[in-house]
């Protein structure tokens, strides 16, 4: 997931807006410092993947299933809020991390105000992700997207869903509008429960269309 964070087309361009003259870290081995100098990104990829797999780690992981089908994209690791601050690591620390995994699971990080108002989320857990919030993890999935979306044919979040709102900006771009916010409370299944399978393979009828 750390690697998933780093290496990203979204985060390349992030570096060459704000350093466009990185210089790479004299302080790595030979082999790699003599890529990095050409490249920032991976130098920047090289320098922070410890501290960030160590700080996913650290933190409690949700397994979730979503009853509204997912997609992903080239940013397949979602911090939900300041995914662009420079301090990456921050970042990551204080948002909602999300992974899909597949059309209907996901890997989902509380972030620290969750887990100091529901003791059930400081440790590892299950969670169900039911109808208007499952929509918001595929507009999140959308927004943070930087080129492309990805989502399995059979799985077609559009039969449900549409774009709405403002994606978050990119700078390297021009553009310059505000970042949408997200929040999402959730309870927790207690541990002897678990989803059934046929979610997996049905889906709520699709929406009519407009008249």
């Amino acid at each position: 997931m750390a690697a998933q964070v780093l290496r990203t087309t979204r985060q390349r361009k992030r570096l060459a807006h704000l350093h466009p003259s990185a210089e790479a870290d004299d302080a790595l081995p030979e082999e790699i410092a003599r890529f990095a100098a050409n490249n920032p990104h991976l130098n920047y990829i090289v320098s922070n993947i410890a501290a960030m797999a160590a700080a996913l780690y650290g933190r409690p992981w949700g397994l979730g299933f979503s009853d509204m089908c997912l997609l992903t994209s080239d940013v397949p690791v979602a911090i939900w809020n300041r995914p662009d601050e420079e301090d990456q690591l921050l970042s990551l620390a204080h948002s909602d991390v999300m992974l899909p995994l597949d059309p209907h699971r996901l890997l989902f990080l509380p972030n620290p105000r969750q887990r100091m108002h529901d003791p059930s989320k400081r440790t590892d857990h299950l969670l169900h992700v039911s109808g208007a919030l499952g929509m918001a993890l595929v507009d999140v999935a959308f927004d943070v997207a930087d080129e492309f979306v990805v989502y399995h044919p059979q799985h077609d979040p559009w039969e449900h869903w549409s774009p709405s709102g403002p994606r978050q900006p990119k700078p390297w771009a021009g553009e310059t509008h505000s970042a949408p916010e997200y929040l999402m409370e959730y309870p927790v299944f207690q541990a002897h429960l678990n989803i059934e399978s046929r979610w997996t393979k049905e889906h709520p009828p699709r929406r009519k269309a407009a008249s």
